[in-house]
């Protein structure tokens, strides 16, 4: 079986013009519409307890939050990886339209259940057409016990930030590579997944060995809202010595590079979607796009100018509307975004249905629904 999630990363999207008719080419993309689901709102296909899933590499995809997906604990992501070394070099570097193998996924979610279920001389399940085989009953106890979350982590900590003059307070930079390259590069490089650097600490910032900070830097302007922030991505901090810090990079979304700056890691606690309820404002407006291109697209990152100041909460959902095309006619709805990071004075939305390809800076945008 095969299964394919969103993407995050800043892969650019290439759009050509073809020459079959219209009718033509929507016959060809129907049957891959069910791709743009969020993966949150997906869920792990079923497989016979012992076989494998195949998961099929989408831009952004990272072992972490597929772990997270199929295994239930982002922590067995080198799982995954030993299973598919034939495939994957580098664990932080997996490429779109990878075929990538995820052991046992149905038989990991029962044995969970089997060995959290109490010793008891129970009797024994029935098997009815409603209900399905008792061997499918550890599956369906284990989805119930997990409902799917609103965002996963992955969305939170890979979602650019807009953030006003001043509200960033780094605890640091990098300055070097703690192992430098035998030939030096002019250019710099990429710092890939385990490896060290050294963290020069601002005046007056301290971390301490085993925190964890975020590293990120400016992407550019955003006149008059501030500056929009993109992730690199997370480091631990292995030791301090005299204002420097020795740091291993523990998680990569966009290229990690000398200069990038950190900051100290949130807690995050993903929502469920199940809490959200129905709500009627704040009214917002779109801002900006993390991604500069022509024409944006569903799991793309909008921001909108309302934050945490005005109740938004991570998993609240917006509607985009367009102007009314007559007076006294309703506003046509153009997308519903779903926020994935908030800062005081702005919100990083995700676009999780795309009702025409109208979306554009300056549309009004209402709160329908809210997290608790």
């Amino acid at each position: 079986m095969t299964i394919s999630r969103r993407p995050r990363s800043a892969t650019k999207t290439t759009t050509c013009r073809s020459s079959l008719p219209l009718r033509a080419v929507l016959t060809v993309l129907a049957p891959a519409a069910w791709l743009a689901t969020p993966l949150a709102a997906q869920q792990p296909p079923a497989a016979p307890p012992g076989e494998e899933a195949v998961h099929v590499v989408r831009p952004g995809d990272t072992l972490w939050d597929l772990a997270g997906f199929y295994l239930g604990d982002p922590f067995l992501w080198p799982e995954i990886f030993r299973l598919n070394t034939a495939v994957v070099r580098d664990p932080a570097l997996i490429y779109p339209r990878e075929r990538l193998r995820i052991p046992r996924l149905a038989a990991t979610a029962a044995d969970a259940v089997a060995e959290n279920a109490p010793e008891a001389d129970a009797a024994p399940a029935e098997t009815t057409a409603a209900t399905g085989s008792a061997a499918s009953a550890p599956m369906a106890a284990a989805q119930a016990a997990t409902p799917a979350p609103a965002v996963l982590p992955g969305d939170f900590y890979a979602a650019g930030l807009l953030v006003s003059p001043g509200e960033l307070r780094p605890v640091g930079r990098l300055e070097a590579l703690r192992t430098p390259d035998a030939v030096p590069s002019r250019s710099g490089r990429q710092l890939h997944l385990h490896e060290r650097a050294l963290l020069r600490l601002e005046t007056g910032a301290s971390v301490q060995p085993g925190e964890r900070v975020h590293l990120v830097r400016v992407l550019r302007r955003v006149k008059p809202r501030g500056e929009l922030v993109i992730p690199s991505g997370v480091a631990t901090v292995e030791r301090v010595e005299s204002g420097v810090a020795t740091v291993a990079i523990e998680r990569v979304f966009a290229p990690v590079q000398l200069g990038d700056r950190a900051l100290p890691l949130p807690p995050f606690e993903p929502p469920s979607a199940e809490a959200a309820q129905p709500a009627d404002g704040p009214a917002a407006r779109v801002v900006a796009f993390q991604l500069d291109q022509p024409i944006p697209a569903v799991e793309d990152i909008v921001f909108l100018d309302v934050g945490r100041r005005a109740g938004v909460r991570e998993g609240d959902e917006f509607e985009v509307s367009a102007p009314a095309a007559a007076e006294g006619a309703s506003s046509p709805r153009v997308a519903r975004l779903r926020v994935v990071r908030v800062t005081e004075t702005a919100a990083a939305a995700r676009v999780v249905e795309l009702k025409q390809p109208a979306l554009r800076v300056g549309l009004p945008a209402r709160r329908v629904l809210r997290m608790p």
